[in-house]
């Protein structure tokens, strides 16, 4: 089987390619877990006592069928 020069290139291409994107996912994947990493967690905020709230007790309006 004979090789031509021009699929050995093609060849070597695909590789970078491949050996360039595992690098950049890499690196991105190195930038998240940083960041991550850096990140704090949030406090809760302060409760404020607050009154009860109660309803009103509503009179009943008559219906048409008690007029």
């Amino acid at each position: 089987m004979v090789v031509l020069p021009i699929a050995r290139r093609c060849l070597g291409m695909c590789e970078d390619w491949w050996m360039w994107r595992r690098r950049r996912e890499g690196d991105e994947a190195r930038r998240l877990w940083d960041e991550f990493e850096r990140t704090e967690p949030v406090s809760e905020p302060e409760r404020v006592d607050e009154r009860e709230v109660t309803l009103e007790a509503r009179e009943g309006t008559p219906t048409a069928a008690e007029t």
